[in-house]
């Protein structure tokens, strides 16, 4: 009926499970599989899985191979690992919080055109508004963004899968991060999630892993300027609270701070967002923060980035008047 409102229901006729090249699938899936087929995920990866960019997608993912187009888990027409199934699958077919059933339909014909005569989806009215499962998009969001971060933007040596597990595991879990998700899927139109903050977040704590070091964030700034000095040139100015600034404080004093990573990014909205983490390898502990300012700022800060960008920290409350200064990128 047109207009209607209703969740879509799969009538299990497997066309969609045996008409795949690969079937995108993140770490903690596989973990999450593995636990349900009781074998080790190194076993599992070996045996059913690889890392790499598609035709579809640049961006390297994993993927669990397919058998002449079957998924490997696929018996009959049913799911052997249904309660433990992908993302994918568990999705299938949206993408977004609301969807029109037109909508989807484009979706798949482009993609899957051989699943027209058998999903019920194609038996439903162009204008019925398709509601996904909030939960599980969510799920899938952060899973997606943290497996990409991982392989496209930290690109370890030496792949280590509980890596990306992990910080998943985490971020599945608070509620924070789950509200911010959950609000960009069922707002398109606030734009991507790849241009808030919560990307640094994720990759900041990426590293911070991957160095074996618990992070801590240094709180937003409640102010930031450009400054000048005569022997440094501009620098970024920020105020915070008092206990991130002596935490900072801390580890740059301490001598034995040795690893540092950052990201610059720019959003749609001209502003460009530095996010960095340092860290000690002796002590495994690590501090991040992110900075937000004019683009153009930025530009003139690192030398349309030949140089490093300089960051000074001051407690907002007046506590100290002796800055934290660290050299970002470079």
């Amino acid at each position: 009926m047109s207009g209607d409102i209703r969740p879509f229901e799969c009538a299990m006729c497997g066309q969609c499970c045996a008409n795949q090249d690969l079937i995108q699938l993140t770490s903690y899936e596989l973990f999450r599989l593995a636990e349900r087929l009781n074998v080790p995920p190194a076993e599992l990866f070996s045996r059913y899985c690889e890392i790499g960019a598609t035709s579809l997608n640049p961006m390297i993912h994993m993927y669990l191979r397919t058998v002449e187009q079957r998924c490997p888990f696929l018996d009959g027409k049913l799911c052997s690992v249904h309660d433990a199934r992908p993302y994918a699958c568990r999705a299938y077919p949206k993408r977004q919080a609301y969807l029109t059933a037109g909508e989807m339909k484009t979706f798949v014909r482009s993609r899957y055109p051989m699943l027209e005569p058998t999903c019920d989806l194609f038996g439903l009215d162009d204008t019925v508004e398709m509601i996904g499962d909030a939960d599980v998009l969510t799920d899938q969001t952060i899973a997606y963004m943290t497996d990409e971060l991982y392989f496209n933007t930290i690109r370890p040596e030496q792949v280590d899968l509980t890596v990306p597990y992990d910080v998943t595991d985490s971020f599945l879990r608070d509620g924070l991060v789950r509200e911010i998700v959950l609000t960009y899927l069922a707002r398109p139109y606030l734009g991507s999630l790849a241009d808030t903050p919560l990307t640094g977040i994720i990759a900041m704590t990426l590293q911070a892993r991957v160095w074996g070091a618990g992070v801590s964030f240094v709180r937003q700034p409640s102010d930031i300027a450009v400054q000048e000095d005569a022997r440094i040139g501009q620098y970024l100015l920020a105020k915070t609270d008092a206990t991130s600034v002596e935490a900072l404080r801390a580890l740059v004093e301490s001598g034995r701070m040795d690893l540092g990573r950052a990201f610059f990014t720019t959003a749609a909205d001209g502003k460009a967002r530095i996010s960095a983490v340092y860290a000690s390898a002796s002590d495994k502990v690590a501090i991040g923060f992110q900075l937000e300012a004019d683009a153009s700022a930025v530009e003139r800060l690192t030398n349309g980035g030949a140089r490093p960008a300089y960051v000074f920290f001051l407690p907002e409350d007046g506590s100290s008047t002796k800055a934290v200064g660290l050299a970002v990128g470079g």
